[in-house]
């Protein structure tokens, strides 16, 4: 099969391109159309223009170095794979271009016409590779996510229907062992629910890492439905919730999703990790950004622990995964979702009576917001 290959090459010696063009023309397996540039703005320029299927690039160029070309590509989101080809061989340099992502550095003393035609098929070759990988691993992100999202629909249905039982149980007449069974079913749908929300989170975290979509938002409206949600589930196990929140209606720029994502990521954990006491949390706004806190008198996290409680699938210990179960995950989609949105997620105090834990997201602006003021006042539920 004869394959024709369109190769740019950036070389400011008319010389060394005429050598290059008479080794590849030498193929006869392959055709290769010679594209050239002087300058590396002008190879950047024939890069934007049109696809070539590689590059040879000259180590130096009159306006800039094989480094500051691949830096600018980067910039372009270009991803032709690159072949360096320079006179002066320096192996220390050589590492470093191929840490770059070079697909290859060849010495212009020792250059072989095959060696150069095969230097340019392994490179187009293993570009087509990382492309056909990174299809694959779109494809399993989108396969996780909607095996995720179908997963969870029924589980929600039969969530919903535990909950209606143990609201009207008294009018079902049920015995004491058909109570436990479905106290069982109900513990399972809540723990595999629980399991399908991060692998969402985590699915859409992968998806979503090239950008932010930015809304302008009311704090308390946005936040009010996940706060609820975790003062019934602290209230459930006893304990105290106290949220402080502003008063008057302040919103803000932000990524809404990956906020509240995030936030009921660390409530999810306060109120998982803490048998008595209470939750605090509070949010405020200021020149600086969003600040949030969640404190909780938990189990705390062990000193040895606190370097990797925000890896993925990670647990304080075994004896905690054990105990109260989960994927380990909370803190790393937290501490992720944060991230993309430019701000930091730290673990500020922890001890045997407790952790608190304190979020900071920078906004592109700040006013007051004339939508109703949510229901979400500064609450001390006990």
């Amino acid at each position: 099969m004869h394959n024709i290959y369109e190769v740019l090459v950036v070389e400011d010696s008319p010389a060394d391109a005429a050598v290059y063009k008479s080794y590849l023309n030498r193929s006869t397996l392959n055709t290769f159309n010679l594209h050239t540039a002087v300058t590396g703005h002008e190879g950047i320029g024939l890069l934007q223009e049109r696809e070539f299927s590689c590059v040879i690039l000259d180590q130096n160029l009159p306006d800039m170095d094989a480094q500051e070309f691949v830096q600018l590509c980067d910039a372009e989101h270009n991803e032709t794979p690159i072949v360096i080809i320079t006179g002066y061989a320096d192996p220390k340099l050589d590492q470093e271009m191929l840490q770059l992502g070079i697909a290859d550095y060849l010495d212009k003393g020792g250059l072989r016409p095959e060696a150069l035609e095969r230097a340019l098929l392994h490179a187009m070759e293993r570009h087509a590779l990382i492309q056909q990988l990174h299809l694959a691993n779109q494809a399993k992100e989108k396969f996780l996510l909607e095996m995720s999202r179908d997963l969870k629909r029924p589980l929600e249905t039969l969530f919903e229907y535990c909950d209606n039982f143990f609201e009207n149980k008294q009018l079902y007449g049920s015995p004491q062992h058909l109570l436990d069974i479905v106290q069982y079913i109900y513990g399972c749908t809540k723990k595999q629910k629980q399991v399908m929300d991060r692998m969402i989170a985590r699915s859409i975290i992968d998806d979503e890492r090239k950008g932010i979509t930015l809304s302008h938002v009311s704090l308390n409206e946005s936040l009010a439905g996940v706060v609820e949600r975790y003062r019934v589930k602290a209230l459930e196990k006893g304990l105290a919730f106290v949220a402080d929140f502003p008063e008057d209606g302040t919103a803000v720029d932000v990524d809404e999703y990956k906020l509240v994502t995030a936030y009921a990521c660390l409530l999810d954990n306060a109120v998982k990790f803490t048998e008595q006491g209470r939750i605090y949390t509070a949010v405020s706004v200021d020149q600086a950004g969003i600040n949030i806190k969640v404190t909780d008198t938990g189990i705390g996290i062990p000193s040895r622990s606190r370097t990797k409680i925000f890896s993925a699938y990670t647990h304080g210990s075994r004896n905690v995964a054990q105990k109260y179960g989960g994927l380990g995950n909370g803190l790393a989609i937290a501490k992720e979702l944060v991230h993309l949105q430019g701000g930091d997620l730290q673990l500020i105090k922890s001890a045997a009576s407790g952790s608190s834990f304190e979020v900071t997201i920078p906004v592109n602006s700040k006013r007051e917001c004339h939508a109703p003021t949510s229901h979400l006042k500064p609450l001390a539920v006990s």
